[in-house]
Formats: structure tokens, C-alpha cells, sequence
């Protein structure tokens, strides 16, 4: 695993604390007396610190200063002779405190949020390792009564500017190197969409040419039914129809091919995106939002959407639900006439979490109640568009058949003076990467 990787998890680097801090402490010098010590420990200390969670900060400096004694207790009891536990314990007692301090006022001086300001983390580095310095000296000077010369807190500062410089430039080598492997990732990823859109493009040219053989065939079946109204028929007519009939059939049959062809095609490009079958649901939310978004935008329409998210870090199924929560948010907008409000909300039912609620709620004009079996029927809308011709009627009918398929189910309710709300439950077995 590459160490860029490993130093994204917090368990992984209080651990790495741990076992190498004490270890790097062992290569050291006295500057001041026989037990004030400057290593290598602090260097790496700090260097890992910078990478870990704001939250786990103390947990890491008291772990770190436990294992810190421990270490160099050990040491002891194979290096002294003989070896006497109270002596050993005193001696060693200054660096717990001394990291512990270190990482107590790295959390409250909130050194994290400077982590892209590296001459600003070098500032601070130098005041904690004075802060710690003096405690640790501190605490020695009233175990074992080790006394500071007059000039210690020039060399402590001398010490203090030399390893925390020293971190900063280890530091900034390695966001350099990380932001080498981002703008990999990145060009890796433009180049694959711009694979897709070229891609896109050509089944786009399949689409054109149906969409311009349906407009043709609607025309001509419309031809078709004037004439037979008519009634009486000639030969020549009746052949002339019979013809015009043919060519209706043969144009079908050519865009049931051109639909075929697009199905495979899109069916493929969606097939061989591995990497985003399965996403956490919260990047999944927010990529519904941002394209609603600009759905909102394009109708002239003001509107402020919200998450509330409550729902454990599992990957789920990302197409399936693309659809049915694209089409309930684009519903919610469309319902909305100038400015408002939608809301999606996910958290886990249950107990054992074994269902999933899934919500969208927005501040429309709401559903009449004589229409609420008549919206999931096949062909129902009561969308239309600036000329009065009626929407197809199949996008909640589809999201019902497909969530119905995953076991679950949806409903809806209208909040007076709030909104309409679509709640969809669905079982987690169904949607999770195992």
C-alpha cells in the first residue's frame, strides 16, 4: 500500500505513532543534562500528526506518551544492572509528559486548519516544541531535580526551529507528491470522459436519425388514416395504401434496429464503468443535487436544496438509484413555479438498519387527493408542457415498478402549508456492495 494511502486512515497512523515514535527516540543526544534528550521522535510525531484527524489528536498523544515510558522501561530492565522500577519510571516519566503536552496544545491551537500554510505550521511547530520542551524540563526539575543551565533556552530553540523546519520540508515534498498523484487521477479520469462523450456522440447520431424517422412515419400513418376513413377505395388507391402501409412497416422495423443498436451501445459504456456502480450514498446525493441544480437553472428557477443524511458508509447500487431519485427530485422542481425548497433526506430504518428511507420533500403546489392512486398509472400526468400537450406519464409509474422489483416501496403525502413528500423504503440487502 502506497504511503499516501496509509496515511488517510486514523487507525494506521496512531499505530505507526506508536511503534516508531519510541523507536525513533532512541537515536538522540544530551545537549543539556543526562536525562534531557533531543531525537528523532518528535520529528516524526509531529510529521504524523499533521495527517490525522482533529478528533483523534489526544487519543494519539496519550498512546503515544504511554507507549513512550513503556518503550524505555523495557530498555531499561535489559540495560541496567541492577535494575530498580522506581528509578527507571522517574527518569523516563518527563517525555509522556512531554508528548502529551505536545499533543494537547496542537489540538487546541487547531494546527490542522493551517495544514496548507506550511510556514505557518512551522511557526507553530517551533512553539510546541518549546511549550513541550519546558514541560518536560518542567517536570524533571521536581522528579529528579535536573537543573537548566542558562544558556538551555537558546539551544532549545535552536533545536526547536531545526526540527520543525525540518518537518515542514518533508511535509511540503510530500503534498507536492500527492498533488502530482491527484492531477494524475484527474487527467486519467478526462481522458475516460472524454472517451465516453465521443462515445455518446456517435449513439447521439442513431437518436437523431429515429427521432427524424418518427416524426416522418407519425405523418405518414396519419396519411394513412385520412385515406381509409374515406371509406370506398379504388384498385390503385387500395395498392397505393397497401404500399404506404409497407413502407410504415419497413420504417419500424428500421428504428426498432437504430434502438437496438443504441441500447447495446449505452448498455456497454454504462456496463464498463466498474468504478462507479457502487458509491457512498452522500456522493450520490450530491451529484443529484448538483445536476438538478442546473435542471433548475435552465427552467428559470430559484430553488435551495438540502441534504439530511444518517446512514452508515456502505457503497450503494449508483444507477438505480440515479433513476428513481432523479426523477422524483425533477418532479419537485417542475412542481415548483418561481422559487423553493427541496429536501432530500436518507437515514436507516430499524434497529438492524436493514431498510433504507429514502425522501424528497419540496414546497410545490402539491397533489389534489382524487390523484393520488391515478400518478403511479402508466400514461397518467398532470405535467404539460407551453402548447397543453401532456407529459408521457411514465416516470413515477417506472420508479414504482422498479423499486416494487427491489422489494420495497413508496408513497407519498401532502403536508398543508409545507409541501408533497415521496418516501421510497427499500430493503439495504438490495442496494449494498457486499
Amino acid at each position: 500500500m502506497k504511503l499516501h494511502k496509509l496515511l488517510q486512515s486514523n487507525t494506521i497512523i496512531i499505530i505507526l505513532m506508536v511503534i516508531m515514535v519510541p523507536i525513533a527516540g532512541e537515536f538522540k543526544f544530551f545537549p543539556l543534562n543526562d536525562q534531557f534528550r533531543v531525537s528523532f521522535g518528535p520529528t516524526i510525531f509531529f510529521f504524523l500528526l499533521l495527517f490525522l484527524n482533529q478528533n483523534k489528536i489526544l487519543i494519539a498523544g496519550i498512546m503515544t506518551s504511554l507507549s513512550i515510558v513503556l518503550f524505555r522501561l523495557i530498555l531499561d530492565w535489559f540495560q541496567w544492572n541492577p535494575y530498580i522500577f522506581t528509578d527507571s519510571f522517574y527518569v523516563r516519566l518527563p517525555a509522556c509528559f512531554y508528548y502529551f503536552t505536545y499533543a494537547l496544545f496542537f489540538y487546541l491551537l487547531k494546527v490542522k486548519k493551517f495544514q496548507h500554510q506550511v510556514l505557518m505550521i512551522g511557526l507553530f511547530g517551533i512553539c510546541l516544541e518549546l511549550i513541550s520542551q519546558v514541560a518536560e524540563l518542567t517536570v524533571q526539575y521536581y522528579i529528579v531535580g535536573a537543573k537548566i543551565e542558562g544558556g538551555s533556552i537558546f539551544q532549545i530553540s535552536i533545536i526547536a526551529v531545526f526540527r520543525s523546519f525540518f518537518v515542514v520540508s518533508f511535509y511540503s515534498m510530500f503534498v507536492i507528491y500527492e498533488a502530482k498523484i491527484r492531477e494524475e487521477e484527474i487527467k486519467r479520469k478526462n481522458d475516460h470522459l472524454l472517451l465516453l462523450l465521443s462515445n455518446l456522440y456517435e449513439e447521439s447520431i442513431h437518436v437523431k436519425k429515429t427521432l427524424k424517422n418518427v416524426e416522418v412515419i407519425t405523418q405518414e400513418s396519419y396519411e394513412l388514416y385520412r385515406s381509409l376513413k374515406k371509406g370506398m377505395l379504388s384498385d390503385q388507391e387500395a395498392k397505393k395504401l397497401s404500399y404506404t402501409a409497407l413502407k410504415i412497416a419497413g420504417d419500424i422495423h428500421d428504428i426498432k434496429k437504430d434502438n437496438q443498436r443504441i441500447y447495446a451501445g449505452i448498455s456497454k459504456l454504462i456496463t464498463s464503468e466498474k468504478f462507479s456502480e457502487y458509491m457512498h450514498l452522500k456522493d450520490l446525493l450530491h451529484i443529484i443535487i448538483k445536476s438538478n441544480d442546473r435542471y433548475a437553472e435552465s427552467l428559470g428557477k430559484q430553488i435551495n436544496f438540502s441534504l439530511e443524511l444518517d446512514v452508515s458508509d456502505d457503497l450503494y447500487e449508483a444507477y438505480f438509484l440515479l433513476s428513481i431519485l432523479n426523477n422524483l427530485v425533477a418532479n419537485s422542481i417542475e412542481a415548483i413555479e418561481h422559487t423553493g425548497e427541496i429536501t432530500i433526506s436518507a437515514y436507516e430504518k430499524s434497529e438492524e438498519k436493514e431498510w433504507i428511507r429514502l425522501e424528497v420533500m419540496d414546497t410545490g403546489m402539491g397533489i389534489e387527493d382524487k390523484y393520488n392512486e391515478l400518478i403511479y398509472k402508466p400514461g397518467f400526468s398532470l405535467k404539460f408542457n407551453g402548447e397543453g400537450i401532456s407529459s408521457t406519464g411514465i416516470g413515477l409509474s417506472y420508479s414504482k415498478e422498479m423499486i416494487v422489483g427491489y422489494g420495497g416501496k413508496i408513497a407519498h403525502a401532502v403536508i398543508p402549508n409545507e409541501g408533497t413528500k415521496f418516501m421510497i423504503e427499500l430493503p439495504k440487502e438490495c442496494l449494498i456492495k457486499e
